[in-house]
């Protein structure tokens, strides 16, 4: 079970809750999303959810108050808090494999110094791999540098998704 960091989305009844957690890479539950979520982002649930999320201190559990469609008392759920090695941090699994989550993958590359000191990086290494082939970058699109071998593939990968995210923004 491999995890990612994500923006984690749930509709409720004040309206659409997006907060940040992970979700479980390619792994759903009939169609929605197994997600985990640190104590912050779960005191936000919770804040936006009243009728639906309380949160014990003393057992570190957040519980069902009603469920979604009003079940009975004991057919409430609780999560517990545990430390995730993935993660690496103290996190929830609330609602997960219940309720109805969706996300959307986080770019880790997200403010703009980072995003050149990649930038840079990338042009650097692309620039020696095209010398050591003797090839110039106009003979040659990061897309298709993907052909080469497992090493380059490595990089080409990162290539494009650095493109991919400068088309998003």
């Amino acid at each position: 079970m491999k995890y990612e960091k994500a923006k984690l989305e749930i509709e409720s009844a004040n309206g659409d809750v997006i907060i940040d957690g992970w979700a479980r890479e390619d792994t759903y539950w009939n169609g929605w999303s197994y997600v985990l979520m640190n104590k912050e982002n779960a005191d936000k649930l919770a804040d936006k959810m009243p009728e639906i999320l309380e949160y014990d201190r003393k057992t570190d559990t957040y519980n069902e108050v009603y469920g979604p469609d009003s079940s009975p008392k004991d057919e409430l759920d609780s999560w517990s808090g545990y430390f995730s090695e993935q993660v690496g941090e103290h996190v929830y699994c609330i609602g997960s494999g219940s309720w109805c989550w969706s996300h959307k993958v986080v770019n880790t590359y997200t403010d703009k110094e980072t995003i050149l000191e990649f930038k840079n990086k990338l042009q650097n290494v692309y620039a020696e791999m095209l010398e050591s082939r003797d090839i110039t970058y106009g003979d040659i699109e990061p897309m298709l540098a993907i052909q080469f071998d497992d090493a380059e593939a490595e990089l080409a990968s990162l290539v494009n998704q650095w493109l991919k995210s400068l088309k998003e923004e």
